[in-house]
């Protein structure tokens, strides 16, 4: 039997991909084990009142639930919730690929898929100023970057090595250009000046 351990909290388990057409759940003193078919997830903290409340939105998940890799806290960081990813198996390698749906056209602004990692949350805060490091995939375009919203300000790059900064890249208020500080050396086989 193939075994997942998840250390998720209610609001995320209402997003976990479930199909069980039928349930077992097994207790075993603060921590449970829910069963489907040839697989078995460990939760821990406990969701018996989470199925019991929610059970109809995580079975009209329709997805299917991870089972070659685990999601963890790490319990050495106490200023900052850390979570882990890590592959079940001793010895393999970790990726983490996000996909659009099959079939899906560019968004105007964002493209295909991509990631922010904001100021706030955007869930309990949706109308709020909110800034984001975005990475993200567009036609023929890798986008990384600074993004911002509702009004939120404008913000800049940077670029850091260790604890030090090696650059910066902002935006000039008198006129809206980008500029770039290199703070070092700069190697290069030639430059070309653009208007």
């Amino acid at each position: 039997m193939s075994k997942v351990i998840f250390r998720l909290s209610i609001r995320t388990l209402l997003y976990i991909s479930l199909i069980p057409p039928v349930v077992i759940l097994t207790v075993f003193g603060a921590r449970q084990i829910l069963r489907y078919r040839d697989y078995e997830y460990s939760f821990n903290p406990p969701i018996v009142q989470t199925l019991a409340n929610h059970g109809s939105e995580l079975m009209a998940a329709q997805r299917v639930l991870a089972t070659t890799f685990n999601m963890a806290n790490r319990a050495d960081v106490s200023f900052a919730a850390v979570g882990v990813v890590s592959p079940n198996a001793a010895g393999k390698n970790m990726a983490w690929d996000v996909a659009p749906g099959e079939g899906a056209t560019a968004n105007a602004d964002s493209g295909y898929a991509w990631q922010d990692v904001s100021n706030i949350n955007p869930i309990v805060h949706p109308t709020s100023g909110i800034f984001c490091a975005r990475e993200g995939i567009k036609d023929g375009w890798a986008e990384f970057g600074y993004v911002n919203y509702n009004g939120a300000p404008t913000g800049g790059i940077r670029f850091r090595i260790g604890g030090q900064t090696v650059g910066e890249v902002v935006i000039d208020p008198s006129n809206n250009d980008p500029v770039w500080i290199v703070k070092g050396r700069i190697k290069a086989r030639g430059f070309d000046v653009i208007p």
